[in-house]
């Protein structure tokens, strides 16, 4: 069983290109005040000296994020440039991502061609085929559902259609035609798509809710056969998880990023990713563990490691749901410790399973062209979890 080792091999970095965003989604995790500043990251110099300290990764990926990073072009090409550097430094190889809206999709895709954003990895945040009008309802008149449903189109129609992600929101204003919005997207010619669950959702245990996703599980499955080489990377997950040793399932329940990446502030701010940062939605509420001019703060990653090594405070350790997933910012915030939980994905993550265990030899023949055999797990959420919790060697700050 391999070493998950905490901020020992730092595989990912999360920087906002800009602040600034020009939409509101109502279900947007940072706050609205936050994405009407024109703020951009300039601390190229301060950040390459920062990570050139650190335990890097071999593959280095750079997650740009935002405000919405395709408003900002010719930035992301600047730090790319900038940000090579590490390369000869660390004698390791960086790549680009980014999560966007889409709405200069044209501009990523073009970035794609240039070979400075990496197609895997980058993911088009859609709310469906009634993105405008149900659930970002934005004031300018240009975004309609069409200018929405057009990136989608434009994505199918390229070279990456299989390569980038078409996520959904999994939302009360999603719901009703996530499976319809899939068929959409395939049709359109796009090969890689998802639905993800909000970091916090009361809504999620209402049983009108559990219907209404249940029917679109039904609908999705249909179409995960009717179309060639869809990757429903939700079964993906399941299928991966099928896969990990007993240490990583625990850990991805609660969150397999954290600890291997670090989330990076306009300012210079580190927190262990952007649901810590002043950006959530929680009022004067952070957890920062260090500074890139300063560096790591000692007090800060050892709490940080303490409430990270708990074993997840779930009663319902029966379930053995090992893909379930609640955002540990999330509950620090609302309940007081990284390994609460809030209890709202329960039956839907079970519906999940119920549904992936009945289809699973199928889908993977589908989408692998083998069969797999599957066991029953015997796994319990108090087993011992094959971590290294120590303190890592890091640049604290004196």
């Amino acid at each position: 069983m391999g070493w998950i080792i905490v901020f020992r091999n730092i595989s990912a970095v999360v920087f906002k290109i800009s602040e600034y965003c020009n939409l509101d989604c109502e279900y947007c995790f940072q706050k609205f005040e936050t994405k009407t500043h024109h703020a951009k990251f300039e601390m190229y110099d301060e950040l390459i000296y920062f990570l050139s300290k650190l335990p890097l990764d071999e593959d280095l990926e750079f997650k740009i994020t935002g405000g919405e990073s395709s408003l900002f072009i010719d930035d992301i090409r600047y730090a790319y440039k900038k940000l090579s550097k590490l390369e000869r430094k660390q004698d390791i190889k960086i790549n680009f991502t980014t999560i966007s809206n889409g709405t200069n999709m044209k501009g990523l895709i073009n970035l794609m061609d240039e070979g400075i954003l990496r197609p895997w990895g980058c993911k088009y945040s859609w709310d469906g085929i009634h993105s405008a009008s149900k659930s970002r309802k934005p004031k300018n008149s240009l975004y309609t559902d069409e200018f929405f449903n057009g990136k989608v189109k434009l994505i199918g129609q390229s070279k990456y259609n299989k390569d980038i992600l078409v996520r959904i929101a999994l939302t009360p204003n999603t719901v009703d035609d996530l499976a319809k919005s899939f068929k959409y997207a395939l049709e359109c010619g796009c090969r890689k798509l998802e639905y993800y669950y909000l970091t916090d959702c009361e809504e999620y245990k209402t049983q009108e809710f559990y219907h209404k996703f249940a029917l679109a599980m039904r609908d999705i499955i249909a179409l995960m056969y009717k179309y060639e080489g869809f990757t429903f990377s939700n079964f993906d997950t399941l299928f991966m998880n099928e896969s990990l040793k007993e240490g990583e399932k625990l850990r991805a329940i609660a969150c397999r990023h954290l600890g291997k990446s670090l989330y990076i502030e306009i300012d210079g701010k580190v927190a262990p990713c952007g649901y810590f940062s002043k950006d959530a939605l929680f009022p004067d509420q952070t957890m920062y563990i260090g500074d890139i001019k300063e560096g790591f703060y000692y007090d800060k990653v050892k709490s940080f490691i303490d409430q990270y090594k708990s074993a997840p405070m779930c009663y319902k350790n029966g379930c053995k749901n090992f893909h379930c997933f609640e955002c540990p910012a999330t509950a620090l915030f609302r309940k007081g410790n990284m390994s609460e939980k809030l209890y709202q994905t329960c039956r839907l993550r079970t519906l999940e399973k119920e549904t992936y265990d009945r289809e699973s030899t199928n889908y993977l023949f589908f989408r692998y062209n083998f069969n797999k055999t599957f066991w029953e797990k015997r796994f319990s959420y108090m087993k011992d979890w094959n971590v290294d919790y120590s303190m890592p060697k890091l640049n604290y700050k004196r």
